[in-house]
């Protein structure tokens, strides 16, 4: 228990050169309808701010790179956009770590026929990141799910490259490589 622990934790933090790694939707934000609706809390925003002026903060999200960092907000943290696909730090360090690159024409493909396919689904959102597509469908009639995955599914069968992901009324298509927040991190 982190609170009962308190100042075990403290005295580890003392210690090397610690980090924080947050996400970024449904831990630092709740989770909203729209993605854009999710800001960043004022109080949150300045409890980073202290936390970057003595440790490393990094923010591992989902989202893509550019969309994180401008909802952060923050200089002095870093970020891993698209899962982890997409690092970047304080004047641009990391960003030589991105992974993925070859998957863009595949995802190029994919996202074409999504939208193509998906266009008269009411609710329904293609949502283009750098290295992933976000198919949102948090407003749409749940009876419609079933048809949504399986055209989903239809559009991953055909591009090997990519592999289907769920999440929280969310499908994603992301490069098809054993890469995640986790090894990101």
């Amino acid at each position: 228990d982190a609170l009962e622990s308190k100042a075990e934790i403290l005295d580890r933090l003392d210690e090397g050169t610690p980090a924080i790694f947050l996400d970024y939707d449904g831990t630092l934000t709740p989770i909203v309808a729209k993605p854009e609706e999710a800001t960043l809390p004022k109080m949150t925003r300045g409890l980073l701010k202290k936390l970057t002026e003595r440790w490393l903060v990094a923010i591992l999200s989902g989202r893509d790179l550019a969309d994180v960092r401008e909802m952060v907000g923050l200089d002095h943290v870093v970020c891993a956009g698209s899962h982890g696909f997409d690092f970047a730090g304080p004047d641009d360090e990391y960003s030589k770590l991105s992974k993925g690159r070859d998957f863009l024409p595949a995802l190029a493909d994919a996202e074409r026929e999504l939208k193509k396919d998906l266009r008269d689904m009411r609710g329904v959102r293609v949502e283009r990141k750098r290295f992933a597509i976000a198919i949102h469908f948090r407003q749409a009639d749940p009876g419609i799910v079933d048809d949504l995955e399986a055209i989903v599914d239809r559009i991953a069968g055909a591009h090997a490259e990519l592999r289907k992901s769920p999440g929280k009324k969310i499908f994603e298509l992301r490069p098809d490589m054993d890469w995640d927040k986790g090894k990101a991190l």
